[in-house]
């Protein structure tokens, strides 16, 4: 099982990111969250060790999205069959991802759940399989998190900050809430310090993902 698992060679995080993908998507969250307590023993810790792990996250919300996308496409495209697995796939995510808002305060954790939320809400291809409603749900579940993340603070979340400041402005212009938008847009544009933060931040971010492509690298 997960608890047997050796830490060893390029499989360091490769198997736990899949195994979490698949406990969650089958709803076995006991063991889903076995997986993720193993990737963040991996990641180990410290600031560089954090934001991989985020990375990690990210990346793997990124594949969720293209997953529902390929099933939002093609010849299968709005079919039963389609739906069902969408259906699946969501259903098992919503859960896990609710549970891990409420159990766990850590900004990595809240991080990935805002920006999952953010991408299942947000994908462009997914109007077939994730329904408006359902997926204005998910962007208003991101912004209640990413909100939460503003309200509580401290040198971590300021570090994070204009991401996540960007990110809302997204979220909201997605949702038509273009003066909440604009709120968090003038906030970053008032001053050129955030304007340079948020530009080293995409770029730590894809340097991360681009180390991810082989395909983990801690």
């Amino acid at each position: 099982g997960i608890r047997d698992y050796k830490v060893t060679g390029v499989q360091t995080c490769a198997l736990p990111i899949l195994a979490l993908r698949f406990f969650i998507q089958a709803e076995k969250l006991g063991k889903a969250q076995q997986a993720m307590d193993r990737l963040e023993a991996v990641a180990g810790s410290g600031e560089e060790a954090s934001a991989k792990l985020t990375a990690m996250y990210l990346a793997m919300g990124r594949d969720l999205q293209a997953q529902l996308n390929e099933l939002g496409s093609g010849d299968k495209a709005g079919t039963p069959e389609a739906q069902a697995k969408a259906k699946a796939i969501l259903g098992g995510f919503e859960k896990f991802l609710d549970g891990l808002a409420k159990r766990d305060e850590k900004t990595s954790s809240q991080m990935w759940v805002a920006t999952t939320y953010l991408s299942l809400g947000s994908g462009s291809g997914t109007g077939s399989v994730v329904p408006k409603d359902l997926a204005e749900g998910y962007l208003a579940k991101a912004a209640e998190v990413y909100e939460k993340l503003l309200k509580k603070g401290g040198e971590e979340i300021a570090k994070f900050e204009p991401s996540i400041r960007l990110k809302m402005a997204n979220v909201y212009r997605e949702l038509g809430k273009w003066d909440d938008a604009q709120g968090h847009i003038d906030w970053l544009l008032s001053d050129a310090k955030r304007q340079n933060s948020l530009d080293t931040q995409i770029q730590r971010s894809e340097e991360h993902t681009s180390e991810l492509q082989s395909p983990c690298n801690l």
